[in-house]
């Protein structure tokens, strides 16, 4: 029954719908209340992003965090869009032969009150509107951000797909992490808007609901270099704090060494849950190495975390002995060349357990006693299963 209107509703595209096989109540609307179908009314299929969705993206393409919370407009994500006829999803493997990749450009909100935004695309496509024994033909539709476009972008982004992968199913992406965080990426995933059908959009300004999820880990650290101070006791016994130079004038690199850098993005298929696959020793996608803060503040400042000094990272378990943020610090009054008499540095063992979406923020403060002490308040993930449901090997 499925190919029955297959080749009829492809010849729609970017043109015009014909009429239904049904033109009284759509099926599962009770009669005392019946929503009719207008034969030969074109329904435009029209996307939105969803107030979830709008999260942690600013104007270049990784995570901003707090105070501007859309994608930026004039950005774009990229659409798969799967024809069912009328099987469920669940029923049968689908192909994303509707839309592939299709681009569509966020548009800037309506307005601030209701944070509303569209997504456009051209040429513009009609929902199906096959009727047969009750049942509608159905779409489903899921987006990633950022969108790329050809292979020099999928190179210049670290994000790869192949076509063929999306033959059966929701397919997967390769993740390559930049070696900077400013050039790294906000790789997001949306729901999967399945078994969508004509009779849910007769008012012709609905829109599907595109909601985004954050598929790496946020790592933010902050360095706080105190300054020495000296209490000074005088002779009516008053005590006076007085500041002395500061033992280190500047953080000159702040990196994290030993981490998975490529690994396989699988959105969720039937009853399974979307995973990242980590590459196993022998797997030649398989690439470890640093990431490196290069926003690094000056002379004289502390490292505040922020969006300019995120590290954006694929989800993974840190191993004490690989896994590694390593700070290196200039001594006051000291010359530039790259000696332990001129700079001095910190490596401190990671064992946590970085989950997709979440923040991981590690405090260190360097005391006057010339020694780095970790402050972090929180470690590790309470009450999470040992790979988070997410990560796995392959």
């Amino acid at each position: 029954m499925k190919s029955k209107h297959y080749i009829w509703t492809f010849a729609l595209l970017g043109l015009t719908a014909c009429g239904s096989e049904a033109d009284s109540v759509m099926p599962g609307i009770v009669e005392e209340e019946p929503i009719q179908v207008i034969p030969n009314k074109n329904i435009p299929i029209q996307f939105g992003l969803s107030e979830q969705a709008n999260t942690r993206a600013d104007g270049t393409y990784y995570v901003e965090g707090h105070d501007n919370n859309v994608i930026p407009a004039g950005r774009k994500v990229g659409v798969f869009g799967y024809y069912q006829g009328y099987e469920e999803w669940e029923t049968s493997p689908m192909k994303a032969d509707f839309f592939y990749n299709e681009p569509m450009t966020v548009e800037a909100p309506l307005s601030d009150e209701t944070k509303t935004t569209y997504l456009t695309y051209s040429p513009l496509r009609f929902w199906p509107n096959g009727n047969e024994n009750g049942k509608e033909e159905m779409l489903s539709f899921y987006a990633y951000y950022p969108y790329v476009e050809d292979a020099a972008a999928a190179t210049a982004l670290g994000l790869e797909m192949t076509k063929e992968k999306f033959l059966l199913g929701q397919g997967e992406f390769v993740f390559t992490c930049k070696d900077k965080a400013s050039e790294q990426i906000d790789f997001m995933i949306s729901d999967l808007d399945k078994d969508q059908k004509r009779s849910d959009y007769l008012d012709g300004d609905k829109r599907v609901p595109i909601t985004f999820y954050h598929q790496l880990s946020r790592i933010l650290i902050n360095i706080n270099i105190d300054p020495a101070t000296e209490t000074i006791i005088d002779s009516d016994n008053n005590a006076t704090v007085v500041t002395k130079p500061r033992v280190y004038d500047q953080i000159t690199e702040v990196k994290v060494v030993g981490v998975h850098k490529r690994a396989t993005f699988i959105p969720s298929k039937i009853e399974e849950r979307a995973k990242w696959e980590i590459p196993l020793n022998d797997n030649p996608i398989r690439l470890v190495g640093d990431v490196t803060v290069d926003n690094l503040p000056g002379t004289n400042q502390n490292l505040v975390g922020s969006p300019e000094t995120a590290l954006l990272l694929i989800p993974q378990r840190c191993q004490q002995e690989t896994h590694k943020i390593v700070i290196k610090l200039h001594k006051v009054g000291q010359g530039t060349e790259d000696n332990d008499e001129n700079y001095k540095t910190f490596p401190v063992a990671l064992t946590d357990l970085w989950l997709s979406g979440r923040d991981y923020e590690y405090n260190f403060r360097v005391s006057e006693t010339d020694e780095l002490q970790d402050t972090t308040d929180f470690r590790g993930n309470a009450g999470i299963p040992e790979d988070g449901g997410l990560i796995t090997n392959s």
